[in-house]
């Protein structure tokens, strides 16, 4: 696929990333402590998948141990959680996601103490708030893309139900040029893989010398900026789509 990001009627293709990211399950920022009191422990349920925990066992745990440890909660390995960057990180355990016949609460007190667990904590269900805290949109200069604006492309709208783009989706927009350098667009410019930077040669076989961002069809280059207000418009519309929230 060739991903163009013309300009004069100029395709911009963006890779749409306003919050998009990956959750190394490694990494956990709210581990529940197994020494958690009951009120906490039954107050974090609440935000939790029913019956569900997740447990990091230590490396050195066995697997008779591991058994041993379900047995006491009255739990049964429902999946073993083991990613590419956790296994990069050099975690070969993963996390084991359990699940119990009792309560939560009642299962991560039953694992209190232990030493061959390295945390155990609910299995959360993930919310998002996806409204961007732009200036420029939380003061409403941004009229286009406001719900409240019924003449508007409604990004708000989508935003607030999560719906935030994807760094693996490519969007081509028909428009002016747009400013590939501009600081809440350069990482999410689309680039042509199939192209060898300034090399003069279409190596992609195309039909356009050195495409890598796209290609300007009134200049027939592969200027993509050259300054306002031509390609303001191109700019502004490349940031709804692709703009860096925040």
């Amino acid at each position: 696929m060739n991903k163009l990001l013309l300009k004069g009627a100029t395709i911009v293709a963006l890779c749409v990333a306003f919050t998009a990211c990956e959750t190394d399950l490694n990494q956990s920022k709210d581990v529940l402590p197994l020494q958690t009191s009951t009120e906490l422990a039954m107050e974090l349920a609440e935000n939790a998948v029913p019956n569900e925990i997740l447990i990091k066992f230590k490396e050195s745990t066995t697997e008779s141990r591991k058994t041993e440890i379900l047995e006491r909660i009255g739990g049964k390995l429902k999946e073993k959680i083991l990613t590419k960057m956790m296994a990069r990180l050099g975690n070969s355990e993963g996390i084991s996601l359990i699940q119990v016949r009792g309560s939560i609460s009642d299962a991560l007190l039953n694992l209190k103490d232990r030493t061959d667990i390295e945390y155990a904590e609910p299995n959360y269900i993930c919310t998002q708030n996806a409204v961007s805290n732009d200036p420029y949109f939380t003061d409403n200069s941004q009229w286009g893309v406001s719900s409240s604006n019924p003449y508007g492309c409604q990004a708000a709208t989508a935003w607030a139900n999560n719906h935030t783009g994807s760094n693996s989706v490519y969007i081509g927009v028909i428009d002016g040029g747009f400013l590939t350098t501009h600081e809440d667009l350069a990482a999410n410019v689309g680039v042509n893989t199939g192209e060898i930077p300034d090399n003069g040669i279409d190596d992609d076989t195309n039909g356009y010398i050195d495409d890598i961002n796209g290609w300007d069809f009134d200049g027939n280059d592969n200027t993509l900026f050259e300054g306002l207000p031509y390609d303001g418009h191109g700019t502004h519309v490349a940031g709804i789509i692709g703009g860096v929230g925040g």
